[in-house]
């Protein structure tokens, strides 16, 4: 199988295939750069988790009964106009007021409620790519994907943006957890430093993958 593959927008989890063979699988949870010190997002004391995940996979090279099977890397993966990122959004006072276009700051909260009454709108000029698939908050959705159900123009060939984002936020807000919509600071842009992989981290899989023939395994989320 393909060593790169995504899981779907709103995905928090993978299902994990299990391979003849498969006996001690090491899965890297978002090991980037923008979540260790100098990122967007970083997290305290990450750089020491780097260098002890980076250690064990490099004594699991020498091990003849603890090497790793499978490395699997998650990589969180973003765009710039991320339904969560302050670019998507604008006041919709301020647009309407004057055509200001004021985006929110990172760590503002966006209700749904605060949708449908227009405090926050998503940005005018936002470009829905249209075909088999949709370019829709920076993932690409089938046409018919139960999640845009709904969201449609009445020509029912493009997408309300509105509307979807009205529906996005009640789903969080009614789910399991009662989430509400968060805007982060950019971080994980695909393609950027920040979305890589931490050096020490990365070194010490490419190692493991010229010691043992085998090829880490990518998930971008």
């Amino acid at each position: 199988p393909d060593s790169t593959s995504t899981v779907p927008y709103g995905t928090s989890a993978f299902a994990l295939s299990t391979m003849p063979g498969d006996s001690n699988i090491l899965i890297l949870v978002d090991v980037q750069n923008d979540f260790h010190p100098s990122g967007s997002l970083a997290v305290a004391n990450a750089d020491q988790d780097a260098h002890h995940i980076a250690s064990l996979i490099r004594r699991s090279i020498v091990s003849k009964t603890n090497n790793f099977s499978r490395i699997i890397c998650t990589m969180d993966s973003h765009n710039t106009l991320h339904i969560a990122n302050p670019g998507f959004w604008i006041s919709g006072e301020e647009y309407l007021a004057n055509g200001t276009m004021l985006h929110p700051q990172p760590f503002t909260t966006i209700t749904s409620e605060e949708v449908k009454s227009k405090k926050w709108i998503p940005r005018p000029d936002m470009k829905v790519m249209n075909g088999k698939h949709l370019n829709l908050l920076g993932k690409f959705h089938l046409f018919n994907h139960s999640n845009i159900a709904d969201c449609f123009h009445d020509d029912q060939q493009t997408v309300d943006l509105n509307k979807w984002c009205v529906k996005y936020t009640e789903m969080l807000e009614q789910g399991e957890d009662h989430f509400k919509l968060t805007i982060w600071p950019e971080h994980c842009l695909v393609g950027t430093e920040g979305w890589c992989m931490v050096k020490e981290v990365r070194d010490a899989v490419r190692e493991w993958e010229m010691a043992t023939g085998k090829t880490a395994e990518v998930i971008c989320k």
